[in-house]
């Protein structure tokens, strides 16, 4: 079967919604992630798709590990190759970090 960009992008989509348990850890809702429908493309036997988030998730690996699942759920269930590609969002701050501390811990 030949799939097109949309019906990839609705396949994105769908997981998405499918794993808002996890994407609500990382406190980022699937209604703030933009399949970037247009940039969707085809290489080397995989679908490679750019995903755009509205803001910075606060927690990164509850987002990485919802994109790893749709990908595999899509791997091994549609038999669909596809490479979610996390972009940066649009004119957004970047996440702050906290500094390590200059205190130094001396060995015992």
């Amino acid at each position: 079967m030949e799939l097109t960009t949309h019906q990839i992008a609705q396949k994105i989509r769908a997981g998405l919604r499918r794993h808002r348990s996890l994407l609500r850890m990382a406190s980022i809702k699937p209604e703030e992630l933009k399949v970037l429908e247009d940039e969707i493309r085809w290489e080397n036997e995989c679908w490679y798709v750019p995903l755009q988030p509205a803001r910075y998730p606060e927690k990164t690996s509850p987002y990485f590990e919802a994109l790893a699942e749709i990908q595999t759920e899509l791997l091994f269930d549609d038999d669909i190759n596809t490479f979610i590609i996390p972009s940066s969002p649009p004119e957004a701050e970047k996440p702050r970090t906290r500094r390590a501390s200059k205190r130094t811990v001396q060995a015992r």
